[in-house]
Order: C-alpha cells, then structure tokens, then sequence
C-alpha cells in the first residue's frame, strides 16, 4: 500500500522590494518531526545552513511580516499572468 501525502504550494508576491527583506532564503519544515526546522541562506559571499533555535525564530517573524506586505494568493496570480502575458 502506497501512502502519499498532499504537498500544498502557496505564491505571494510583495509588491515592492523592501531593503530591509535581506537575502533570500529556503525555510525547511518537516511534518514528521524527526527533524528540526532548518533554513538554507545564499548570498554571492557563501552559503550556509541554520539550525539553531533562536535563529529560526527570526526567520519566523521576517517570513510573517513579509506575509502580511504581500498580496493575496488570486491577487499574486493575477500579477504573474499579467507579467508572463507582456513578455
């Protein structure tokens, strides 16, 4: 018996660049909790893995505040077949 489990992907588009967003960044949650919470930083200088807990936390807060400068789900698709239907 196979189990699969259902992978939901959300896009929101901040409408603006904020300088204070800093660098992009790949936030890793794992449902099983066999593993902590990891976060994967890439600048042009180096990358790095972040594991820590506090560090973490700060990724938490800037990823809800980025959530709450972004548009809504149906108003980020809107804008994305806006700029795929110019090119």
């Amino acid at each position: 018996m196979e189990v699969s489990e259902q992978q939901n992907v959300s896009l929101r588009v901040v409408p603006e660049a904020r300088p204070a967003m800093g660098c992009s960044f790949t936030w890793l949650t794992f449902p099983h909790r066999q593993h902590d919470d990891i976060v994967y930083l890439e600048t042009f200088l180096r990358a790095e893995y972040v594991e820590e807990a506090a560090k973490i936390e700060q990724v938490s807060q800037r990823f809800s505040a980025l959530r709450e400068l972004s548009l809504s789900d149906g108003e980020s698709m809107e804008l994305v077949a806006e700029a795929a239907s110019a090119l």
